[in-house]
């Protein structure tokens, strides 16, 4: 559920969204805020896992304190890493927020050991392609028909990387 627009925007000129490690009692908020940006949102057991596992980078944006307006979960594995996602509230769009928590990942993800980031992103979905440009993500590669849309079409995604410096 989202807070309304003029709630959000009195919020963040107050104070921005703080940026947390997600907990397991954050699960069902990440799992409706995946939902609500997703065709296949994943499941509240999902998140529960990430939070608890040390092998991924479960962090969330709060607005007040309480309320979940982003996240951003990474997995590493060994010295390599993946954006599993980035999910924003429609009404935060726009903010940057996704470009912190992503920029706060990758230096945790480095920190750990990390060498290089890699993630998917649908080919049409403009403003997350020109965020990770922005942050020198490079495409290395396409997949054709890789996302389901809900009007039964298949979208294209374009696999980009990161080096992360040591």
């Amino acid at each position: 559920m989202s807070l309304l627009p003029e709630t959000l925007s009195r919020i963040w000129r107050v104070s921005p969204p703080e940026l947390r490690w997600l907990r397991p009692q954050d699960a069902a908020s990440c799992a409706r805020l995946h939902g609500a940006s997703f065709l296949h949102g994943w499941q509240t057991g999902d998140f529960e896992h990430y939070a608890k596992d040390e092998a991924y980078c479960a962090l969330g944006a709060f607005a007040g304190a309480k309320a979940l307006v982003a996240a951003c979960i990474a997995r590493r594995s060994g010295d390599e890493a993946e954006i599993l996602t980035i999910m924003v509230d429609p009404a935060w769009r726009g903010q940057n927020i996704a470009g912190r928590l992503l920029e706060r990942a990758l230096a945790e993800l480095a920190a750990q050991g990390a060498s290089q980031v890699f993630l998917e992103v649908e080919r049409d979905n403009l403003a997350a392609c020109a965020l990770y440009r922005r942050l020198a993500f490079a495409e290395i590669g396409r997949r054709q028909a890789y996302y389901a849309r809900a009007d039964g079409t298949r979208a294209e995604a374009i696999v980009m990387r990161r080096d992360l410096a040591s």
